[in-house]
């Protein structure tokens, strides 16, 4: 098993399977993606950049670094975010893949 694989284990199956759903969503998405375990959290990498960090906590799953965006995924993301750059998913709401993978895909394009 990876880092990744050892992180997502330590929680209860409800959280294990918000924790994969997003860790499959980013890494449909980013090129040539690599995973590890950076500042304590799960990373999808891609040339051996860190483009997408995502993270369980009691109440919520956490996302970063929030990228810049327009139209509906910009409310989208208002209404989660959390501080300046991180954006927090509430276990207790549904999560949007769709959403989730277009902010993948706008970290891709504004920082691999």
């Amino acid at each position: 098993m990876s880092e990744v694989d050892d992180y997502i284990a330590g929680f209860p199956p409800e959280v294990r399977a918000r924790l994969n759903a997003v860790r499959e969503a980013a890494l449909e998405v980013v090129p040539e993606p690599g995973e590890k375990i950076s500042y304590g959290v799960p990373t999808v990498t891609t040339h051996g950049k860190n483009v997408f960090h995502y993270a369980a906590y009691d109440q919520h799953l956490s996302t970063y670094p929030v990228p810049e965006a327009a139209d509906e995924l910009a409310a989208w993301i208002d209404a989660r975010r959390k501080g300046k750059g991180t954006l927090h998913h509430p276990h207790d709401e549904p999560l949007s893949l769709e959403h989730v993978t277009e902010l993948v895909r706008l970290l891709v394009d504004q920082r691999a």
